[in-house]
């Protein structure tokens, strides 16, 4: 059997393989049921959702807090596991050694490093920790109910300060999230 792909750019294509696959921003419309989210469209039609993984390197630097770009974690993304990483390690010499206590976002610290609360020493290259999202948002009513994001944000790290530290860490920060914003239709 061969494999329909139907592409915004490409129209529909056929590829090797089996199924349906719908990429990039091209919409379902004429279906007289399809409903505006994404989910719904999934069950009805069977578009295959996408784990999707994205990277942001980032350094450690004087203070206790660093954030990757204010969009990291986009609008409508479902995340369900995160890491970070020690790229390159920190040059202590001078300085007080950094180690790396929680995990989280601006409005929650350690929402990706709940239990149990692991650390990162920043002298120690190629070390990680990874989480997944902190279950009792859900329960409370948090910002980010089971994860889901309906506006971007940022990931973000709490250490101690490094203070001189010769070199600062360098430190990648990993999420992996299904993108549940609206598919458009009629």
């Amino acid at each position: 059997m061969v494999k329909v792909v139907i592409d915004d750019a490409r129209g529909m294509v056929q590829s090797a393989g089996s199924g349906l696959e719908v990429s990039n921003t091209a919409t379902l419309s004429g279906q007289t049921n399809l409903a505006t989210t994404s989910m719904r469209a999934l069950s009805q039609y069977g578009v295959p959702l996408t784990l999707t993984c994205k990277r942001q390197e980032i350094a450690v630097a004087v203070g206790t807090t660093t954030a990757t770009t204010g969009d990291f974690i986009p609008a409508g993304a479902q995340v369900v596991a995160a890491a970070i990483a020690i790229l390159t390690p920190e040059d202590a010499a001078g300085g007080s050694a950094c180690t790396i206590s929680d995990f989280g976002l601006d409005s929650d610290a350690d929402f990706f490093n709940v239990a149990p609360t692991a650390t990162l020493a920043c002298a120690s290259a190629g070390v990680a920790i990874m989480g997944l999202p902190d279950p009792t948002e859900t329960a409370a009513g948090g910002t980010n109910p089971g994860a889901y994001f309906a506006a971007a944000d940022e990931a973000m790290i709490t250490y101690n300060n490094p203070g001189a530290s010769a070199a600062k860490a360098t430190v990648s920060v990993t999420i992996w999230y299904y993108d549940l914003s609206v598919v458009a239709g009629n």
